[in-house]
Formats: C-alpha cells, sequence, structure tokens
C-alpha cells in the first residue's frame, strides 16, 4: 500500500512539472518589434505596364527599286544628318544617263543644222527677192522658198522642244540615280535594320522600312492606365519605371501625355487610357526600344496623415477566416470576433493592446489612419509570425533594437 502510495505522489509530481513548464511555455512574452505611429504625406501609385520606344521614330525607305550594293552602317550606330547609310546598284541608271546625254548632244547637232538650213534660205530669199524685182525669176519660186523659210523655223522649234525634254530625262535619271545613295535624314541612332548586301530594295511604301531611325536622347513608355486609376493621372505627374531587364533599378520619368479616349486591350476587362511618359533619368543603364516595363505613376497628398507601417494593419475578416479555416495552424483559437475591421497592436506596459483604426490613404510602404490611435503609441509590426498569432492582452517584449 504505501508502494502504491509512493508512485502515485511521484506520477503527479511529474504531471505537475509538465503542467507547470507547459504553463510557463505558453505565458512566456513574445519579443515583438515596434514602430512609432508619424505624421506625414503619403504617395500613393497608380500602377500600369508598357513599353519602350525611342522618340521622333523615321522609317527610312528606297525611293527606287534597285539591288542593294552596300549596307555602311550597323544596328546601334549614332549617325548624322546626311551621312550615306545604304548604297544601291545605279549601272543600269548610268548607262540610261549616258544614252539621255547622247540623246542631247544629237539635239544640238539638229538645232544647229536647221539653223545653218534657215540661214541659207534666207539668203536665198534676199537673191530670189532682186531677181523677182528684175523680173528674172517666176513668183512661184519666190513663195516656195518662203515656205521652205517656215518649215525650217518649225523644225528649229522641234529640235529645240527636243533638247528640252532630253535636259528634263537627264535630270530625272540624274536624281534616280542620286536616290541611291540613301542618306541619315537627322541626326539618330539606328535602332534596326533589316536589309542587307544582295536583296531587292523595293521602292515606295510598301513593306518593311530598310532600317529604322530613332533620337536616343529621346525616350518614352508607352503605358496603359485602367479607366478607374486616369482620374488621378495628370501631365507633368513623376512616375517610376522599372524595365523588367532591370527590375531593381528606378528609373525616373514624367507623365508627357494622356489620351483623350479610352481603348480596349485584349486579355483585359477593363477599358484603358493610353499615357506616355517620357523617361528623364535613366540611371545609367542602356534602354533598348521593346522592352517592358512597370511604371508607378506617384500621386502625392497634399495634407500630411498620421500613418503606420502596412505590416502593422491587421484585416480582421482576412484573419477570422484563416482561423475558422485553421489556415494558420491555430484552429482551436478562432473564438467568434465582432470587433472592428482594422486594427493594429499597440506595445502598452509589456501587453500588446488591440485598437480599432479607421483607415485612409496608402502608399507602398504607409497606411493612414484617420481613427484610434495617438501620436505617442507604440505600434507592433512584426515578426509575422507573432502578429498572427496574437491576441489583444497577450504578454510581449521590445526587441532588444527598439529600446
Amino acid at each position: 500500500m504505501k508502494r502504491l502510495l509512493v508512485i502515485l505522489l511521484v506520477v503527479a509530481a511529474v504531471v505537475g512539472i509538465s503542467v507547470g513548464s507547459q504553463w510557463r511555455t505558453t505565458t512566456t512574452a513574445e519579443i515583438v518589434q515596434t514602430e512609432g505611429v508619424s505624421y506625414q504625406f503619403i504617395e500613393s501609385t497608380v500602377l500600369a505596364t508598357g513599353v519602350l520606344a525611342y522618340g521622333d521614330e523615321r522609317n527610312v525607305r528606297s525611293e527606287v527599286t534597285a539591288l542593294v550594293k552596300a549596307v555602311l552602317v550597323d544596328e546601334g550606330d549614332i549617325v548624322q544628318q546626311g551621312q550615306k547609310l545604304i548604297e544601291l546598284e545605279s549601272d543600269a541608271l548610268n548607262t540610261d544617263l549616258d544614252s539621255q546625254k547622247v540623246t542631247i548632244a544629237l539635239r544640238k547637232i539638229e538645232i544647229e543644222r536647221a539653223n545653218l538650213r534657215l540661214k541659207t534660205l534666207k539668203d536665198q530669199q534676199v537673191r530670189l527677192e532682186k531677181l523677182y524685182a528684175e523680173q528674172a525669176t517666176q513668183i512661184t519660186t519666190l513663195e516656195d522658198n518662203i515656205n521652205q523659210i517656215r518649215l525650217a523655223e518649225v523644225d528649229i522649234r522641234m529640235q529645240e522642244q527636243l533638247l528640252v525634254q532630253a535636259r528634263l530625262s537627264v535630270d530625272k535619271v540624274q536624281e534616280q540615280i542620286n536616290k541611291t545613295i540613301i542618306k541619315a535624314p537627322a541626326d539618330g541612332l539606328i535602332s534596326a535594320l533589316d536589309i542587307k548586301a544582295g536583296e531587292m530594295a523595293v521602292a515606295g511604301g510598301a513593306g518593311q522600312p530598310l532600317l529604322v531611325m530613332v533620337d536616343p536622347d529621346v525616350i518614352y513608355t508607352d503605358i496603359d492606365v485602367d479607366e478607374a486609376d486616369i482620374g488621378g493621372v495628370l501631365e507633368g505627374q513623376q512616375v517610376k519605371v522599372f524595365a523588367v531587364s532591370f527590375p531593381d533599378v528606378a528609373i525616373e520619368g514624367v507623365v508627357e501625355t494622356i489620351a483623350t479616349s479610352a481603348r480596349t486591350v485584349p486579355g483585359r476587362s477593363a477599358l484603358v487610357f493610353p499615357v506616355r511618359v517620357r523617361i528623364v533619368e535613366t540611371a545609367g543603364i542602356r534602354l533598348r526600344p521593346g522592352m517592358s516595363t512597370r511604371s508607378e505613376i506617384l500621386q502625392p497628398s497634399d495634407t500630411k496623415n498620421w500613418v503606420v507601417p502596412i505590416e502593422a494593419i491587421r484585416d480582421n475578416a482576412v484573419t477570422s477566416a484563416l482561423s475558422a479555416a485553421g489556415g494558420d495552424g491555430m484552429a482551436s483559437m478562432s473564438d467568434e470576433r465582432s470587433g472592428p475591421e482594422f486594427s493594429v497592436f499597440v506595445y502598452q506596459n509589456g501587453l500588446a493592446k488591440e485598437m480599432g483604426v479607421t483607415l485612409g490613404k496608402q502608399d507602398d510602404r504607409y497606411q493612414a489612419v484617420l481613427s484610434g490611435l495617438s501620436a505617442e503609441d507604440l505600434v507592433i509590426t512584426g515578426p509575422y509570425r507573432v502578429l498572427r498569432a496574437l491576441r489583444d492582452g497577450d504578454a510581449v517584449q521590445l526587441d532588444s533594437a527598439d529600446q
């Protein structure tokens, strides 16, 4: 009997030690991080995606149809206005030019010959008139010579007109030859080169341009802003642009133009407004046309607000749903909540005090609090694991860095 009593006492002692240890564990104060309530401006942002493009884009096409003899530039080259870019074959045109020059020479000879004949006929007319006055020739001979003079004058005018046409032909062929040398229409950068030696350059606007030139000093990103956000977008607003190739580098931009009407975009249900953002500072990186971008249009507030870090805000509807579903591993603590929609935990004398708050605008870090806190409050901001499980009145301990 005594032995049984001793065993029971030992078991009771072990159970007591275990319960006490568990009690001490559950009542150990969690270490938390805090931040004071601050009074500052809130910059909300409008997010949009787009594509980079250089300004003053010029499509360079050929004005004559000919084989490409030589391409004198490479994609990415900086060129000056008037610089030779592409040389086309001109042998056939040069042959045509030589032929037209021969025609001009022949026309000049014909005119000279016609003038000599006209002079001869006029001299003969003088002699015939004297003979006619002396009754040494007939009137028909005199009249026939007059008709020959008239025909010679007509022949000269015709030859002169043919000479004008030949000169026009020379000018036209020369113009075509000049167009076989394609030059830069302005200073700029070769952003695309779609032709090479041996290929056919086709005159006119059909098909792809031979090359594309842009102004490398002017860079834009054309973005689509949802109609729900366009009301807060104004020309001149500051924009942070992030190229997909450089996701951690903020590029400075400014809203330059906003479309007056909306459009539909495949894959998006809402209407969007095209907005052009001009890049004002590239942050030292090489931007290329066609790069995808993510833009943040900054919308600064004109009034200051009491703000807390976003991570301190507790959405009680979401928290209750997670608890009820056991999503946070605390199903046993999923008691019914009937408090405010949003709240924060404030550090007060070693305890976490839950305070209902009314929220205002937010930026990428801070949330404006319109009511529920005072300027002296220390808001608990983490760790996230602790915030998820925290309850009003739980014991907490300040992180050494916050003391």
